[in-house]
């Protein structure tokens, strides 16, 4: 059974609990302004986290191409992303494709990015403070902002972007 679409908002009323059997497309969910750890599915998913500090989980989401389509939004509140993703020699850049979007000054955010197999780039997203990387990426960029970036799993080389201070 295959589902196109799934909208999902959580409310404050009471605790959601949803199993579905099948796959889903794509997802399009959204926390509310406490803390919510929410997590996406095998397709394409765009998780709105809002306020509160949230736990935002995209899993290995892609389209038939094989372009990553995950997007995750945290909002205001101090976000923990984490993404997955298959080597597979693309350049990925969080903010844009493959994306956590985070506002200036909503929080101090991290991202653990999961890899299996070898990327060659990975950007730093606007407005992440931390960046924890599990697996070979070649090359990492830093931005403008002061970031904290850790790296495990391979020869890797940090680019950090930026006029020194």
């Amino acid at each position: 059974m295959l589902l196109p679409q799934l909208f999902m908002r959580i409310g404050r009323r009471a605790p959601l609990c949803l199993f579905i059997l099948g796959e889903i497309e794509m997802a399009v969910i959204y926390g509310d302004d406490l803390a919510n750890d929410l997590s996406g599915t095998a397709g394409a998913d765009t998780i709105y986290g809002l306020g509160g500090d949230d736990t935002l989980t995209g899993d290995t989401g892609s389209t038939s191409l094989g372009e990553v389509s995950d997007r995750l939004y945290g909002g205001v509140g101090d976000d923990v992303y984490n993404l997955y993703r298959a080597g597979d020699g693309k350049i990925y850049t969080l903010g844009v494709a493959s994306s956590v979007v985070e506002g200036v000054d909503q929080g101090f955010d991290i991202v653990n990015f999961h890899t299996v197999g070898a990327l060659t780039n990975y950007h730093v997203a606007p407005n992440v403070e931390v960046l924890n990387i599990y697996g070979n990426v070649g090359i990492i960029w830093g931005d403008d902002a002061d970031n904290i970036i850790t790296v495990s799993g391979g020869s890797d080389f940090v680019a950090l972007v930026g006029s020194p201070s």
